[in-house]
């Protein structure tokens, strides 16, 4: 059976909390109908995984799917609002992976706009290098300030 990531989870760290409370529920025989936050959102996207094999066969699914969820850096200058972060990642589950998790970083010294890494590309749409491309026509930017 298919994985299916709830839209809940966006941030990596959301996904590592999610998994390490289905094991702590599991470590603990919690009952299932008690779990909240990010492990019930697990729970409640993969119906059929945890009726046919329980919490311990949907933990054993995240592990086996681990390798095929896309993980993509996300830089950007502000932390973005809630909003932001669910446009985000609507796009890339929209667009590039149906599961894809975002790790997000915050770095004022963009300027602005974004970086994207994958495992293997960067799209850097940052203010920063266009700022330092024309940084010999700053004074005169300055003086018609």
């Amino acid at each position: 059976m298919n994985f299916n990531m709830p839209g809940e989870v966006i941030l990596e760290r959301d996904f590592q909390r999610a998994k390490r409370g289905l094991q702590d529920a599991i470590n603990n025989s919690q009952d299932m109908d008690k779990l909240t936050g990010y492990p019930r959102a697990l729970v409640d996207a993969n119906p059929e995984i945890v009726k046919d094999s329980g919490l311990h066969g949907l933990l054993q699914t995240i592990e086996a799917s681990k390798s095929d969820i896309p993980v993509f850096d996300v830089i950007l200058p502000t932390e973005p609002h809630d909003s932001l972060l669910r446009e985000i990642s609507t796009w890339f589950r929209g667009q590039i992976h149906s599961a894809a998790l975002i790790k997000l970083s915050v770095r004022s010294s963009i300027g602005g706009g974004v970086v994207v890494r994958s495992k293997n590309r960067i799209f850097d749409m940052s203010f920063k290098p266009k700022i330092l491309a024309a940084k010999d026509k700053l004074p005169e930017v300055m003086r018609r300030v």
